[in-house]
């Protein structure tokens, strides 16, 4: 999509571009902060506690290309969807703002759900990993 939609679009393809690169780079990024500490066994804590939010990012900049709609944009009020826009424009009718809000927050809350089953899937696997290696190395 090209045009700014109220709730539904309100990036154009570069964001969409720009927000897949980010989610690749932090996706790599957070899997080998929430499992390496696991796999290798240092700094657990402290690296999952990082791992997470950069995690969440790559989510959330998943699901805002995948729906050519930036949660940052919605929740300010503005749009950067037109075709070669490259400066944000604001949204001055108020049931496009509330609609663009309201699918902001809906957004962060999927990609907060998904960040939590994601982390725990990966750690889940790195101690699954850990525990077999165990066993045959005996």
């Amino acid at each position: 999509m090209t045009e700014y939609q109220p709730g539904v679009c309100n990036i154009n393809q570069k964001g969409i571009e720009y927000r897949q690169n980010v989610a690749n780079v932090t996706g790599v990024t957070g899997l080998l902060l929430l499992a390496a500490p696991v796999y290798f066994g240092v700094g657990g804590l402290l690296l999952t506690v990082v791992g997470v939010p950069v995690m969440f990012i790559a989510v959330l900049n998943y699901l805002q290309a995948t729906n050519s709609f930036c949660v940052s944009h919605g929740m300010a009020g503005t749009q950067k969807a037109n075709k070669g826009a490259s400066e944000a424009e604001r949204v001055t009718n108020q049931q496009a703002v509330s609609k663009d809000r309201t699918r902001s927050k809906s957004m962060i809350v999927k990609a907060t759900k998904l960040t939590a089953a994601i982390s725990v899937a990966i750690i889940a696997i790195a101690v699954a990993v850990i525990s077999l290696t165990a066993e045959l190395s005996f």
